[in-house]
């Protein structure tokens, strides 16, 4: 059966003539596996195209995800990066999407595309900097006639989100999620889109790349994992290069070699389509044969650098960075969809399964190093083992990489017991069914299958497969691969000066937000028919049941499968009792007075369960998950842990130290820096970074008190939040046993929140700290919780910001080429008492730091009016709110969420019809009395001599602080 045209305009007719007439046919390669989880169905066109489908109806969505195989291990030598430059160009259209006038920009873009070969070939820097300035000149020329991010503003208006997309080493993958009654129009975009793509606006697009490798470039444990990379593979792409480029690549950027790269890698026998959703399979099929048979196939190219060599002796590596020191040790191991496979999964988890692993007993539960952990790389051409550990204070880099080889030793040696196998198999059965609760979680599957050429069949029977795998089996397999030599890396506490990217001159570009490609008007006036929206309903999708001494049960029904999860929550957190996290931290290394704390670890994990002890801000939750048929014996561990924990002196010793080691590393990492300074820009010296416990109060900590606190705990009013496929009344009876105390439970402290700084005009708080990208945040106060105001605050944060489409991006990033990361919001308060913020960031070139707050402020405010983006944020927040309905995974959390801002019900449904009656006037109001004008605070955190201090004097007066001045002694 072949859709008709019956829901589609006349006048959208044209725009698939030619993929209509393209049609091709389609077989059915893999009908559903009787054991697939998933009923995956996969299809292959006569085109060579690979199709995946797997109906989902938890929510009214599906999500999408193209993958072609192809990443950045295919990138030519000479121009590393290129695939992931090609991932960033595929947002920006083609002839139909993206232009007002294609034929007018064509021009400019094909001498935009020759000039930047001449810079290409051109070594000499004075010519190569004229053709910049060409390239420049033409460039504003062309952008004239482009319409920047129209694909994001189409799936932005069609109630779309989560647009994106990755560059692997094998393989990139563009996805988004969108309402489902939303199929044909996606079909007709993502067709389209990589049919003839146009690589306009490539110049800002290319300065993006510079910030995101920037940003790389600050990044501590990315500098680490590239130079063991370098060591493991040598000359292979996965070593020698990486996906964002090298730094001299980035300077000499070739267009033709990208549309090279496109045509040669971009093939329907190269790509696949997966989809995860509320569909029929049937139907979806012939909508994809309709529109993507006219996708051409062609010869893949072949893959032909040299393959890794063996590592036949130990080679090491030393880099520095401040702060936290860590060591990294590498094994080569298999490849993908080799015989040993699945064997080295389950040996990784037999060092690290964050629970029960010989690591996480033998180094972590005893302390003996700050953390460690392991992790497997397996990939297309080539697999390895890592093993990482960070040190404690007096403790050596080579000391740490000595107890790592120890468990190395003990695995070889089998000296593990027996009991570890079936645990671990059936943890990753616990992994595979929460994955395949949600759209996102079953095509990370898919893609990942279809990346790495594996046959469906291996892909769902591989735990089967692992089941099967015995104990000498794995022991040899062990001994296969870790009795060779080895290679590791050391991050010594250093100085680091990280490399500059050089800033080429830019003019920005103008925006008319008003254009709009016939394309895409032609999209919209597709016809569908609407979603109805989903508002949670008390009795239907939740119950609360009273229960002994005053506590309730919050209970939801799982549809989907045997996993629980059961939470005991109270409305206080470090604010109120500031002993709590450090009591978190010892419950983790403690037993009970019925066992160790090893036996602890063995007993959840042999369980299938897991025990967290969750400290926020203003809230903490007891919590345990796992498996339905043991919640009784899961119930009882976590009665005994509740009731009988028991801390030891010593324990408790080597855990102060290791806590205070931390702390001292985390005030030299950027973003811990940045979140205590923008902390204090907030609240002064009430900053929670400064109002912790201090050094000399951590170092005075007891056992007694610390286990006092978990006990002292279960006495405030509480609640529980179960999620499972018991019926209410046996959970709440079960509960009603847990619950040991008959005296009436005390009331929930007082809320301990610091009241947001008032600034009378703009304040910078600046800390000059080495990095190559600023962090810049822009905030001010905006006033109590209210909640009559959301409609309005839901509508300005979409009008403002509103993701890849909205003003901020534009301008900041599409315009100016400012920023790789920036965003805004107007964050609401989480209590009824609360007080809202709103915040706007920027990452950003350090040298490009004053340009970037002046430019940000200047939105702020000066915000621009576009009835034509009135429009279509309205019909986005339309669609959004028809697809809004809550997984039943997150219904409780939701509920919770509105009792602390006093409101009864679910509140969406009311603001929803706020805002479908909004008009720009309306919000031009609102943001003229709460947000134009408004004195801000901004905190910035990047080096001095790469910021111009006088210039920043403009736009507010600086205070100069010291990381001592932030953080607590």
């Amino acid at each position: 059966m072949k859709l008709s045209y019956r829901s589609i305009p006349l006048l959208f007719v044209s725009l698939f003539a030619s993929a209509a007439s393209a049609f091709a046919g389609y077989k059915l390669v893999q009908e559903p596996l009787p054991n697939d989880l998933m009923q995956v169905h996969i299809y292959e066109l006569d085109n060579g195209l690979t199709v995946y489908l797997t109906e989902n109806h938890e929510t009214p969505t599906f999500r999408s995800e193209i993958t072609v195989r192809a990443g950045s291990k295919d990138d030519p030598a000479d121009v590393t990066g290129l695939a992931h430059y090609l991932e960033h160009l595929l947002f920006k259209g083609n002839a139909k999407m993206g232009s007002s006038d294609w034929e007018k920009e064509k021009v400019h873009i094909d001498r935009i595309s020759d000039l930047y070969e001449e810079h290409f070939n051109t070594e000499d820097p004075e010519e190569r900097a004229r053709i910049y300035e060409e390239i420049n000149k033409e460039s504003q020329l062309a952008a004239q006639y482009a319409i920047p991010n129209e694909f994001d503003t189409l799936i932005s208006a069609l109630g779309g989100s989560g647009v994106n997309a990755y560059t692997a080493p094998d393989r990139t993958v563009y996805l988004e999620e969108l309402p489902s009654n939303r199929l044909e129009q996606w079909a007709v975009i993502e067709s389209n889109r990589f049919s003839d793509p146009v690589f306009r606006l490539f110049q800002p697009e290319l300065e993006i790349v510079y910030e995101e490798k920037n940003r790389a470039m600050d990044s501590k444990d990315r500098l680490i994992q590239e130079k063991i990379f370098e060591l493991l593979y040598g000359d292979h792409p996965y070593g020698s290069q990486t996906a964002l480029g090298s730094i001299e690549h980035l300077k000499k950027p070739s267009l033709k070699k990208i549309h090279e790269f496109f045509n040669a890698h971009y093939v329907a026998n190269n790509m696949a389509i997966a989809l995860a959703g509320d569909f029929e399979v049937e139907e979806v099929i012939e909508i994809i044969d309709e529109h993507f048979s006219s996708w051409k196939s062609g010869e893949i190219p072949e893959f032909t650098r040299p393959m890794p060599a063996p590592i036949t002796e130990k080679k090491a590596a030393t880099i520095t960075y401040p702060g936290e020191e860590n060591v990294i040790i590498g094994f080569d191991t298999a490849p993908t969809k080799s015989e040993d496979e699945q064997a080295l999964k389950l040996v990784d988890m037999i060092l690290d399964n964050a629970n029960a692993g010989l690591i996480n007993l033998n180094l972590n539960q005893q302390q003996r190093v700050s953390s460690a952990g392991s992790f497997p790389y397996i990939r297309n051409d080539a697999g390895s083992q890592f093993l990482w550990g960070a040190p404690k204070e007096g403790q050596t880099l080579e000391e740490v990489e000595a107890l790592l080889l120890e468990q190395l030793d003990l695995l070889m040696a089998g000296e593990f017991e027996d009991w570890i196998l079936p645990a671990i198999v059936t943890d990753f059965k616990k992994s595979e069914k929460l994955a395949l609760e949600t759209n996102a979680g079953r095509l990370r599957v898919i893609s990942s299958s279809f990346g790495e050429k594996k046959a469906w069949p291996d892909v769902v029977n591989e735990i089967s497969r692992m089941e099967s795998v015995t104990k000498e089996q794995l022991v040899a397999v062990a001994n296969k691969y870790f009795s060779k030599p080895y290679v590791v890396t050391y991050r010594k506490n250093g100085d680091y000066t990280p490399p500059t990217v050089p800033k080429p001159k830019f003019d920005p570009i103008d925006i008319d937000r008003s254009k709009q490609s016939e394309f895409v008007a032609d999209v919209l006036a597709i016809e569908s028919d609407p979603i109805e929206p989903d508002f949670v309903e008390k009795g239907t999708d939740y119950q609360v049941v009273d229960l002994a001494n005053g506590t309730q049960l919050y209970y939801v029904e799982n549809p989907a499968n045997d996993l629980f999860t059961l939470s005991k929550v109270f409305e206080m957190g470090s604010s109120e009792k500031r002993k709590l996290s450090m009591a978190s931290a010892l419950l983790d290394k403690s037993g009970t007075t019925k066992r160790s704390a090893s036996e602890l670890k063995k007993a959840w994990y042999a369980l299938g369960a897991d025990f967290s002890f969750s400290v926020g801000n203003h809230n903490t939750s007891l919590g345990v998950s796992g498996l339905e048929e043991n919640f009784d014996e899961t119930l009882a561990l976590y009665s005994e842990v509740l009731h009988e924990s028991v801390g030891e002196p010593d324990v408790l010793k080597e855990l102060i130290a290791i806590q205070l080691k931390q702390k001292e590393d985390a005030m030299k990492e950027p973003s811990v820096i940045f979140n205590a300074l923008r902390n204090y820009a907030r609240y002064g010296e009430e900053s929670p970074f400064l109002t912790a416990l201090s050094s000399d109060e951590i170092k005075a900590l007891t056992v007694d008190e610390l286990i006092g606190e978990l006990n002292q705990l279960s006495k405030y009013k509480h609640d529980y939040l179960y999620v499972g496929q018991m019926p209410v009344n046996e959970v709440a009876a079960k509960l009603n046993k847990l619950e040991r105390t008959k005296i009436a439970l005390l009331p929930t402290p007082e809320r301990v929140q610091p009241k947001l700084h008032q600034p009378q005009s703009n304040e910078i708080s600046y800390v000059d700290y080495e990095t190559a990208q600023s962090q810049i945040r822009i905030e001010f106060p905006g006033g109590d919780f209210d909640e009559s105001e959301l409609p309005m605050i839901e509508t300005f944060n979409e009008y403002f910001y509103g993701g890849m489409s909205g003003i901020v991006f534009q301008e900041m990033r599409e315009a100016r080429a400012l920023a790789y990361s920036v965003w805004a919001h107007y964050l609401v308060s989480d209590y009824a008492d609360g007080e809202n913020l709103v915040m706007g960031f920027i990452g950003t070139q350090a040298d490009k730091t004053v340009d970037s707050i002046a430019a940000y402020l200047d939105l702020w405010d000066e915000m621009p009016r576009s009835t034509d983006r009135f429009a279509i944020i309205k019909n986005s927040l339309d669609n959004q709110y028809r697809v809004s309905k809550i997984g039943f995974r997150d219904v409780l959390g939701a509920v919770k969420s509105w009792e602390r801002l006093g409101l009864e019900g679910d509140p969406r449904e009311h603001r929803y019809e706020e805002i479908m009656d909004a008009s720009i006037e309306e919000l031009f109001s609102f943001y003229d009395s709460e947000i134009q004008g408004k004195p801000k605070m901004i905190s910035i955190l990047g080096p001095s001599a790469a910021i111009d201090e006088t210039k920043l004097q403009e736009y507010g007066e600086v205070t100069d602080l010291k990381i001592e001045d932030i953080f607590v002694d």
